[in-house]
Order: structure tokens, then sequence, then C-alpha cells
């Protein structure tokens, strides 16, 4: 991690987010950095210089910009036992109740399992 956030700020870029988990024994992370698009064609190249040095497997993808609906943000973070479709009826007794969830073209950012 060290290693990425040099790179990231040696091309001058801004570390936003990040997400990381050990899953299975292995590391992962899904990260989200800003930097001008001038810069963008080099910090791949650093960042898949890595990937070939590290041994890592990394994967760059251009973002694109999000915008904040209107009323209250809220985190809700649940924790219990596990069960198969239980993030799904959640999610569905939110939604039923009024509250917008994540954007359903992509993937809730519920647990691992979800």
């Amino acid at each position: 991690m060290d290693a990425l956030a040099a790179l990231v700020t040696r091309h001058g870029g801004n570390w936003l987010e990040s997400r990381m988990a050990s899953l299975a024994g292995e590391f992962a992370g899904i990260l989200r950095v800003e930097v001008d698009a001038d810069d963008a064609p080099a910090l791949e190249a650093a960042l898949r210089s890595l990937e070939a040095d590290q041994g890592l497997a990394l994967v760059v993808k251009e973002g694109r910009e999000t915008t904040r609906l209107g009323g209250p943000l809220l985190t809700l973070e649940l924790v219990g036992q596990d069960r198969p479709g239980s993030c799904a009826r959640a999610f569905r007794r939110w939604q039923r109740r009024g509250c917008r969830g994540p954007d359903r073209r992509r993937r809730p950012r519920f647990s691992s399992r979800c």
C-alpha cells in the first residue's frame, strides 16, 4: 500500500477513498483517486509497472463524476448472521419505506457476500 500511495502522490494524484479486505486469505482493495487528465497516462503506466514488479492484479478504470442526491446522506452498517438472500430482503424493505439505496446498475456496497 505504501508503494501505491507513493505512486499516486508522485503523479500529482489525490487518494479520495478506498475499501480494503482480506478474502479467502488474499488481500483485495478498491480505491478511487483524482488526478489531472494530463497526468493520468503516466500514473497508469506507473501502476502497470508496480503490478508487474509486485505480482499484483490491477484493474484501472476511468471514473465518472458523481452527484449527490438531495436529502440526508446516511451510512448503514448491519452486522449479523449471513443467510442467502438476506441483503436482498433488507434492500427491498428499505425501498418500500422510500429509502434510496445504491444505483441499481451497480452492485450494492453491502458485505462481500451480498
